[in-house]
């Protein structure tokens, strides 16, 4: 795949196939993680992008919508930058690991991103709201078959790490009916 569509794919801005945002939103929650993910660099084997902490993706967010209102805004401007309510959840950097991951290897020339058969992270610190974040993935090893990349999640300001993944994906075609036409509709009625 081109850098320009893969740059699209990863953006949230370009479906790779006709199911993949549908009236179910099925990507929709792919879409609510990268949105303000930016392309930096893109290599054969290699993408870097960068991302500010949304308050959509930290722990606090919920608590401090409308709808799970707990006191005055005095209570919720109290918290610091540092607070932990204020860090961005695990569950968005593993998504980050999945969707950049897959990303690294239509950089590397794969025809697919495939199916994830294992996804590890390693959490060393929390990164808080605002700040910038660097997500580096490189591929490891790419086959026919399979596909592993590293990913790498540390501050842009000082380079520290903030967590380490590696996603394995199985890239080969499982099935002829997909092999037949543009849009493998099965399961997805």
């Amino acid at each position: 795949m081109e850098a320009k569509k893969m740059k699209g794919w990863l953006q949230g801005k370009q479906p790779t196939r006709s199911w993949e945002v549908d009236s179910n939103g099925c990507k929709f929650f792919d879409l609510v993680i990268v949105k303000g993910l930016r392309i930096d660099r893109i290599e054969p084997g290699r993408v870097l992008c960068s991302f500010q902490v949304p308050p959509r993706l930290t722990v606090s967010w919920l608590s401090s919508t409308p709808l799970h209102h707990r006191g005055t805004e005095e209570w919720r401007t109290r918290w610091s930058e540092q607070d932990d309510r204020n860090a961005m959840r695990h569950g968005a950097v593993v998504s980050l690991v999945d969707l950049v991951g897959s990303a690294v290897f239509y950089a590397a020339g794969a025809p697919s991103t495939g199916v994830s058969v294992e996804i590890s992270v390693s959490a060393f610190r929390p990164a808080y709201v605002h700040e910038e974040v660097e997500i580096e993935a490189t591929v490891l090893h790419l086959t026919k078959t399979v596909a592993v990349a590293a990913v790498e999640t540390r501050k842009r300001s000082t380079g520290t790490m903030i967590a380490w993944g590696r996603h394995t994906k199985y890239l080969a075609v499982s099935s002829k009916l997909c092999d037949i036409g543009s849009s493998c509709s099965i399961g997805f009625s």
